[in-house]
């Protein structure tokens, strides 16, 4: 079994691209340990002194001691790579809690974000700054304590080992300064931890792309969205907070963590219910009358407004609820790649340019569906047809009684509210966008939502995809949840762009060069755009540039959709 000096490694506990950390075990304090060996080959060659100033400032970081940090215990070599021994943190990265994509407490968030910059605060009062805070390198314990870790790229104010010019950290948290090669002192960290902050709010990354050049761009260049217009639920009162600590101008920026954390603390402070002043009896006495007045506009409705609301629904087709932008996702105006040279139907591969626009975050849901159908009394066109279409083997059969609600004949959606509903016609799909004020996105708006502008094969990436990335090959062999597959999101974080249903775009289908500025494919046709892929098929179906056609009225247990704005 290795080792490293004293200390016995026992397993490999996680892999990146600066180096693999083991479990570890002091035999002579009884204790496990967390051994990080760094990759030798992120040093210059050239420089034969360049381990020595690691060894230094690994040895300056060792004597932190706070709450808030993994305490780093020794250093060494292993197999001639440099090794840094520390604290075995037990817990979860918040990046695992980023990754599920469900919203934590907002005084979680705030206790969460008050301990990482108490650390740093005590870190920048010492010269030392981070240069990678992101959610990978926060754990999190069962009890809420948060432990600041990886201190492989920290840089120590009188070191040389990092030099004005050296780019380290991971871009989509980097500060402008980083991206600049420029010396970066606390404000830098001050800006990661902004962007932390704000994706824990708003559960989207305040700059992103499809490569570190875009996001570099957006880091520099582009202020994000007001968060309290990306999430209705934040409090505008955080508006302020996240628009200081991102300031591209250092000097605007929070000049320390203690400064950052009094307004984060004051905005949550004004985000609270205003009510702990009321007495009790008051409480009650509100209560009670509320009881009172409920009461008369129940007789009143039952009385006089129900009668005409029932002469006012015969009389017309009811109307849908406001379009609410909450769900969807922003998409800046710009050119993307478009197409494939793969296969004739995706020809040619060319440069679109689109307006911006909104597309849903999520697929649309049997809960989302079911309420389009209650308040209208709509009938899908697999209900009229009185079956849908199922795939069984390799065969396709028309399933009496096959509709939404039964999408397979046999099946209820019962305990699958939050899964894509199927069995629906483009027909079906266009009728409910309308109602919601929204529309079907055309070929073009799905696409670029998928694969960004860089001409990502898939929503994630290049790479091939596997199970945690998308519903596919008949794996699972059903639809699952909307919310399923974070890692599978696309660059402006739309989810589910490859796998679970297909999905019905706007466009009639045709092959051939498209208009250069938002295309909408031709005027006329029998058949509409389809993309995405599905729960039961392979990798090549999930490519961002595989599309088919259906009829307008064609249902089946393997086709959803989602809405633009």
């Amino acid at each position: 079994m290795d080792r490293l000096d004293k200390y016995q490694i026992t397993r490999v506990v996680g892999k990146g691209t600066s180096g693999i950390v083991y479990e570890g075990f002091d035999a002579s304090l009884q204790r496990k340990v967390a051994i990080k060996v760094v990759r030798s080959e992120g040093f210059d060659p050239e420089e034969t002194i360049m381990k020595t100033r690691f060894e230094r400032e690994a040895m300056a970081v060792a004597g932190l001691n706070h709450p808030n940090i993994v305490t780093i215990f020794d250093y060494g070599e292993f197999k001639k790579n440099p090794a840094i021994v520390m604290e075995y943190a037990r817990g979860r990265t918040l990046k695992d809690y980023v990754d599920k994509g469900k919203p934590l407490a907002i005084s979680e968030i705030v206790s969460i974000m008050s301990q990482i910059l108490d650390a740093l605060a005590y870190c920048h009062k010492r010269n030392i700054i981070h240069r990678d805070i992101k959610p990978a390198n926060m754990i999190l314990s069962d009890d809420n304590v948060v432990k600041v870790m990886d201190f492989g790229v920290a840089h120590v104010d009188s070191s040389e080992l990092t030099r004005t010019g050296a780019i380290i950290g991971t871009p989509s948290y980097m500060s402008p300064e980083q991206f600049s090669g420029q010396k970066v002192d606390g404000r830098s960290d001050i800006f990661s931890t902004g962007v932390i902050l704000y994706e824990l709010l708003t559960e989207e990354r305040p700059f992103i792309g499809a490569s570190i050049t875009s996001i570099m761009h957006n880091v520099v260049n582009i202020q994000p969205r007001v968060p309290s217009k990306v999430n209705n639920r934040i409090s505008a009162a955080f508006d302020g907070v996240i628009k200081k600590a991102l300031a591209k101008d250092l000097d605007k920026r929070y000049q320390t963590a203690e400064e950052f954390a009094a307004a984060l603390k004051q905005a949550s402070e004004k985000s609270a219910p205003a009510a702990a002043g009321t007495s009790i009896w008051n409480n009650y006495k509100l209560l009670a009358a509320g009881v009172l007045i409920a009461a008369i506009i129940i007789v009143m409705i039952g009385t006089y407004l129900v009668p005409y609301l029932k002469q006012v629904v015969t009389r017309s087709k009811p109307s849908g609820p406001p379009a609410d932008l909450s769900e969807m996702i922003p998409i800046p105006e710009g050119d993307f790649i478009m197409g494939s040279e793969k296969y004739t139907n995706e020809r040619p591969q060319q440069k679109i340019y689109l307006d911006s626009y909104y597309i849903d975050r999520f697929l649309i849901t049997n809960d989302d569906f079911s309420l389009f159908v209650e308040a209208t009394g709509y009938r899908t066109d697999a209900e009229k047809a009185g079956f849908g279409n199922v795939r069984f083997g390799y065969r396709w059969k028309k399933v009496p009684a096959a509709y939404w609600r039964s999408p397979d004949g046999h099946t209820s959606i019962e305990g699958k509210e939050d899964h894509p509903v199927t069995q629906v016609s483009f027909n079906d799909a266009l009728a409910y966008c309308e109602w919601k004020g929204k529309d079907l996105p055309t070929e073009a708006q799905w696409e670029k939502a998928a694969r960004g502008t860089e001409g990502n094969e898939y929503p994630w990436g290049i790479s091939e995809p596997d199970d945690t990335l998308a519903n596919y090959d008949d794996i699972i062999g059903t639809t699952t949840a909307v919310d399923q597959y974070p890692k599978g999101k696309s660059v402006y974080g739309v989810y589910d762009m490859a796998g679970n249903v297909n999905q019905w775009c706007k466009d009639f289908y045709a092959v051939g060069e498209r208009n250069r500025e938002n295309p909408t494919g031709p005027a006329g046709g029998k058949e509409h755009v389809v993309k995405g892929g599905s729960f039961i098929e392979g990798v090549d179906n999930l490519r961002a540039a595989h599309r088919n056609r259906y009829n307008s009225n064609y249902t089946s247990y393997l086709f959803g959709f989602r809405c633009t704005k």
